[in-house]
């Protein structure tokens, strides 16, 4: 395994890796730990050497391979990888070429697949892969945006990662939800708002307002509102015609959303974090400069939380 750092014999090793992809299963499977570990060693220490996209393609397949029977190594060996060799903004993206884009790209989606729990339903790494997929992902971002291709940001990956973020704090685990909530709003609002499209935020936020953290968990579902009622606030701007119908829907369930929120009465803490956010949310909305055409949608939406808000105000003065 180790021959593949050698220029001279990189090719053999790698066409010798083409022939475990053709054996029989059960054959493989006898097999699968000592190719777990030589994949490990090959993710952890080759990267920089392999440049040819059909390479990639070859450890990505091996490493699904081998991470149907054997996740652990393989989550092992991957995020070792991220951890000692993916370069960081802190560290300002030093030897930033030492891993292609290819290589970065595999990498995070074998990332994605341990937090969806892709390999055999198991969920059990799902928590431990978040902090390594928002540093592999920061790093391919550079890439993208200030690499020599300057291709721009995927959104669609940008979107598979905060789903996969969203995805570990609707967990049962009250902890990690809230550790998960709290990467995700860092990673949607600190990375990239301007580059992400409006059709992109409202898919964002269709899967925050469709799927809701239990009323039990108070400070995700708390943390979740305000996150949807800022995203509000930057999409106005930014707003088409073409996507009003979606604007619209979403609004409608951010109402519903408060009304979750406050049934169990003032006394609830969801209660007055609720309603003072959908309050500023009506007074910024009120600030705010948008295009004449959406201007209906907007003005339906204010109009909306603004009533809801009253009826919390009557219903809390009958009391």
């Amino acid at each position: 395994i180790h021959m593949i750092d050698r220029d001279d014999m990189r090719q053999g090793v790698l066409s010798l890796l083409r022939l475990l992809l053709e054996i029989p299963e059960d054959i493989f499977i006898a097999i699968v730990d000592r190719v777990a570990c030589g994949m490990a060693i090959i993710v952890h220490c080759a990267l920089a050497n392999l440049t040819d996209l059909r390479d990639w393609d070859l450890i990505g397949q091996l490493l699904d391979s081998c991470a149907k029977y054997t996740p652990l190594t393989i989550f092992d060996g991957v995020t070792s990888c991220v951890g000692s060799r993916f370069p960081t903004r802190l560290g300002g993206f030093v030897d930033a070429q030492s891993i292609i884009y290819s290589g970065a790209s595999l990498i995070v989606q074998v990332l994605l697949k341990f937090t969806f729990g892709s390999y055999g339903n198991d969920l059990t790494l799902s928590t431990a892969t978040i902090p390594f997929l928002e540093q592999a992902y920061e790093y391919l971002h550079h890439l993208q945006i200030e690499g020599p291709s300057d291709s721009g940001i995927d959104e669609e990956l940008w979107i598979s990662c905060s789903k996969a973020f969203y995805s570990v704090a609707l967990g049962d685990d009250a902890h990690a939800s809230r550790y998960a909530i709290d990467v995700l709003e860092h990673f949607v609002l600190s990375n990239h708002v301007e580059e992400i499209s409006v059709i992109s935020w409202l898919t964002l936020m269709e899967g925050l307002t469709i799927r809701r953290p239990s009323l039990e968990f108070t400070a995700p579902r708390h943390k979740i509102f305000n996150l949807l009622c800022r995203l509000i606030l930057i999409i106005i701007p930014k707003l088409q015609c073409s996507e009003q119908g979606r604007f619209a829907e979403i609004g409608n369930m951010i109402v519903f959303y408060v009304q979750e929120n406050i049934q169990f009465g003032p006394n609830h803490a969801l209660y007055e974090n609720s309603v003072q956010v959908l309050t500023n949310t009506v007074n910024v909305i009120a600030m705010l400069t948008f295009d004449n055409e959406v201007s209906k949608s907007i003005h339906n939406l204010s109009h909306s939380f603004s009533k809801e808000l009253e009826k919390i105000g009557r219903d809390k003065h009958h009391e």
